[in-house]
């Protein structure tokens, strides 16, 4: 299961799995992830997911028009899709995006 990691200094401090097709980030306690930090906006930025046509999930970052920015990779966003290990910032609290916690196979 895909998830994002809340990271501190290259150092993993808390895990979200990606567990709902919409997922609200931002200081609204009402937020999935909810950030104390108050250069969030409180309803900031949605992590969507979406099937393709080859019926391969997808993972979106789109930022909700927030005064401070969305930052993908040190670029500000309006809506970007998300790779693995791609890292991305909301005001102070930096994210790695991980697709899948499964490792490569190893041959025999």
């Amino acid at each position: 299961m895909a998830k994002l990691i809340l990271i501190f200094e290259d150092v993993a401090i808390r895990e979200y799995p990606l567990a709902r097709q919409e997922m609200l980030i931002g200081r609204s306690p009402v937020a999935t992830i909810a950030l104390e930090d108050s250069t969030v906006s409180g309803r900031h930025a949605v992590l969507e997911s979406e099937i393709s046509r080859d019926r391969a999930q997808r993972f979106y970052l789109r930022d909700l028009k927030s005064k401070n920015g969305t930052y993908v990779a040190g670029k500000r966003i309006s809506r970007a899709p998300l790779a693995d290990g791609d890292e991305f910032r909301i005001g102070w609290s930096t994210f790695r995006f991980q697709q899948s916690d499964m490792a490569p196979a190893q041959s025999a």
